[in-house]
């Protein structure tokens, strides 16, 4: 059990360390927490006790203010501290709104801490309880290795220092960093901003993270918890208007500049768009702001900037891949670190492996480390490759470890969390301690807050967890769910850290007995998104959409247009004709999407054809509808047409499971023979490195297609696909390539085998079940040459409401047909 010590002037006792010390009580327990109500100033009598107490303490936390430096047993408690010779484990808060960091009664060993005013007692606990995990952590060289190394960025740090000091214009508020994601957009922020002395060199300036479907009212939350403007009310968000919000976000800046705070905020779609513009209302409370004396913002954003924006209160510097000499001396840092030298050949030849990643540099020096020289060769491949398999790499060494896989996967599902609450429903805190570490080192986690007191799975992790559909085990379900009912359920939210505040949110949400007064709009939004994409419960997020709607004046634009979609999109789904309806409320390029999306799910592929092209007319690079495109010409049985794009999909995003399926069809199936067979051995080989179900589901039954199209082998085709089948969570997929692999061999005994699998195969979509069956069944008595069958079975298509493309099925059966 942790020993604190809590030294304060009784002055403070009842407004702030009372409040600390109870709230540390119902962690540990009163003997745990040593401070005046326990202990007293007239209870610890001598010095000789006092030194006593502070050899058994774990955490000296002395709260700064007037009072406790004007207070003499304050003093002697810090006095004894210090020569105690446990120095690293004072923790200084300063609880005085009117006492400056820098003020000249603070004893000058106490400013080499990284002092900040905390305004929040519940924000002190958070950060007391992060500094013993700190304590108790390991810590390792590669931890501090990985936030400290910077090389190179030259022209982008001219470009900074150029605009930081011309005098001639205001003072930068705002600087972005925009760039791909891994290519150091916040390490080249935290340079810069050290460089020019905006932060200290030695601390970490606070960081919050937001993403797409976070709005404004997100933003307010998250700067708030870091312990500015305690005064802005951040309850009833969904009856106060975008002015409202604007203005409360600005006060909040402004107290981050008269704190002389930076904050850094991790950007992926919140601040600035998918589209590249940056949200009017952060502009609007930027240009607000009253003090805009210094620099409070750094913001690395995932999507570049479209330019010019209008607003001098920022800065935008595009962050591009590092050049062979920056990558170079990145590589040589590294290697210098972990005592390793090559010759100059050797070297020169891991350089040009690299592609600007300064993950990927750090990667091939843990390779070289691990393996040596000569023998990471063997992994050139890896290593070039290593920006389009990212997440491959970084997720091997735990795919075989099932505990370690569930764990990421309760981060996944907790989406920030702090360590007491991860210990909280673990119950392991040496497990817990020992992966954090880890898996911070291998960069699958990042730190959040004043104090990197939150945890948070990297943004590229989550993806591709989420898209992987990997499933919390149940032994983390059933503690997820106990912490809930036994704690979250019990506490207000005002009780609650802001991670346990947002899950209790969304838990509640998802519950529909949520309070409505707390409620954030990007929750409901997230809910869809979760129900949408994770469960497929197209209903529920209809009737969220609905909700929501009803009242979405003062949500910004941005948040309804998201709300809207996924409105859309449940309703194409479903195959509902409210759908042309509320597509009407959409407009450009999304507009034209969401019809071709609807077109295909209702088996109009021409006219989903239509649609999709208009939509690529208006944006060139609307990756959903190329990818969209491919689809339909493959259902169109254009393959010749559709392998172009295909190609184009898979090379610009080869770690895109889709693309590489829809490009493998294309070869298979069109008649180009520029796409050879080491192209396919490509394609295969980068999908069975796939560590998700969906990925080894697919590689399985590309490899049956593979079998039968390109070595006539029927036989091993049909047990590949049939092991794909049984081993399938969607069998539909897996039973259509069966039945294509039949037709290919014109093996109408398999045919037949095929329908009876399709017949007795339970699937949540009959719909979708019922269409395959019938096309087997023309495609069947055709090959029998059964053409009356053929045209019974055509005619009972309107009847049966089966929307089939007619068109392409009748081509298709007039060649079968055709002596």
């Amino acid at each position: 059990m942790a020993n604190i010590f809590l030294s304060h002037s009784s002055k403070d006792k009842e407004r702030y360390v009372r409040i600390v010390a109870e709230k540390l009580e119902k962690e540990f327990d009163e003997h745990s927490i040593h401070y005046d109500e326990h202990t007293s100033e007239a209870g610890i009598k001598t010095l000789e006790e006092i030194k006593k107490s502070l050899n058994k303490t774990d955490l000296f936390v002395i709260f700064l203010s007037r009072a406790s430096l004007n207070s003499e047993w304050v003093q002697k408690e810090l006095f004894l501290a210090r020569e105690s010779h446990i120095i690293k484990r004072i923790y200084p808060i300063v609880i005085d709104v009117n006492l400056d960091c820098k003020d000249e009664e603070i004893p000058d060993w106490l400013k080499e801490y990284n002092l900040r005013y905390i305004s929040k007692p519940s924000k002190a606990v958070q950060l007391i309880r992060k500094r013993l995990i700190e304590i108790t952590w390991e810590q390792t060289p590669e931890m501090v290795y990985r936030d400290e190394v910077f090389v190179g960025r030259n022209t982008q740090i001219q470009d900074f220092e150029e605009r930081k000091y011309d005098y001639d214009k205001d003072t930068v508020v705002a600087y972005f960093a925009s760039g791909i994601i891994q290519i150091g957009r916040k390490s080249f922020l935290k340079h810069c901003f050290a460089k020019a002395n905006i932060i200290d060199g030695q601390t970490c300036p606070s960081k919050i993270n937001v993403g797409m479907y976070d709005g404004i009212e997100n933003l307010i939350v998250l700067l708030r918890d870091l312990g500015f403007s305690d005064e802005i009310d951040i309850s009833n968000f969904m009856n106060q208007s975008i002015d409202e919000k604007i203005e409360a976000l600005s006060k909040i800046l402004d107290s981050i500049s008269d704190n002389k705070e930076v904050v850094l905020i991790e950007d992926k779609g919140c601040i600035v768009t998918h589209e590249g513009i940056v949200c009017e209302w952060f502009i609007e409370a930027l240009k607000k702001m009253q003090k805009k004396t210094r620099t409070v913002l750094g913001v690395a954003s995932k999507f570049n900037i479209k330019l010019p924006v209008t607003c001098d209160e920022l800065y935008i510097i595009k962050i591009s891949p590092m050049d062979k000499t920056e990558s170079a001396g990145l590589l040589q840092k590294f290697l210098e670190q972990k005592g390793v030298s090559l010759n100059r050949e050797d070297f020169k030849n891991y350089v040009n492996l690299m592609n600007g990643f300064p993950t990927q540099v750090k990667f091939a020096a843990s390779l070289i480390q691990q393996y040596g020289a000569e023998k990471t060769y063997d992994y050139a491949s890896e290593i070039k490759n290593y920006d389009s398999e990212i997440i491959l790499q970084l997720m091997k060494p735990y795919e075989d470890n099932e505990e370690y896989k569930e764990f990421i996967t309760l981060l996944v599902e907790l989406d920030m969390v702090t360590y007491r609450t991860i210990q909280s429903i673990v119950k392991d805190d040496d497990f817990v301690s020992n992966i954090i570490n880890k898996l911070y080192v291998d960069g699958i986690i990042e730190f959040y807050g004043v104090n990197r007191e939150y945890i948070k799975i990297a943004y590229a992790v989550h993806e591709y967890i989420t898209r992987a559909g990997y499933k919390l085990g149940v032994k983390y379900k059933k503690a997820l769910n106990y912490y809930i009912t036994n704690f979250l359920d019990k506490y207000e939210y005002a009780e609650l850290d802001m991670p346990d505040y947002l899950f209790k949110i969304k838990e509640q949400v998802k519950r529909g007995v949520y309070n409505s007064a707390y409620m954030l709009p990007s929750q409901y939004l997230k809910t869809m998104v979760e129900l949408y994409e994770k469960d497929r419960d197209y209903a529920r997020v209809i009737e969220f959409a609905d909700t929501i709607l009803k009242g979405c004046k003062n949500i910004e634009d941005k948040l309804v247009f998201e709300i809207r979609f996924f409105l859309c999109m449940s309703l194409a789904q479903k195959r509902d004709k409210r759908f042309l309806k509320e597509v009407q409320e959409i407009d450009g390029a999304d507009h034209h999407f969401l019809l071709g999306f609807y077109y295909r799910r209702q088996g109009q592929y021409e006219k989903a054809l239509e649609k999709i092209e208009q939509s690529l007319k208006l944006r060139k690079n609307f990756s959903k509808a190329k990818r969209e495109k491919v689809q339909l010409l493959i259902n169109l049985e254009q393959y010749d047409e559709a392998i172009i794009l295909a190609r184009e999909n898979y090379t610009n995003d080869r770690k895109n499971i889709y693309h590489a399926h829809a490009y493998l069809l294309c070869i298979l199936k069109s008649g180009s023979n520029s796409d050879s067979k080491d192209m396919i051995d490509e394609i295969l080989l980068s999908m069975s490195k796939s560590l998700t179900d969906l990925g080894k589901e697919l590689y399985s039954r590309c490899k049956a297609l593979v079998s039968m199209y390109c070595e006539r082998d029927i036989d091993m085709a049909l047990a590949l696909i049939d092991t794909a089948i049984t081993e399938s969570n969607h069998k539909i997929y897996a039973i259509q390539d069966r039945f294509d692999i039949c037709e290919k061999a014109h093996d109408i005994g398999e045919m037949k085998k095929t329908i009876g699998m399709l017949e007795s195969t339970d699937m949540r979509d009959t719909y979708v079940k019922e269409r395959a069956k019938i096309r087997f069944q023309i495609l069947l008595a055709a090959y029998e040459g059964d053409k009356t069958s053929v045209d019974t079975l055509l005619n009972s298509l309107q009847d049966n409401n089966i929307r089939l493309n007619s068109s392409v099925l009748s081509k298709k059966v007039d060649a079968i047909l055709k002596p």
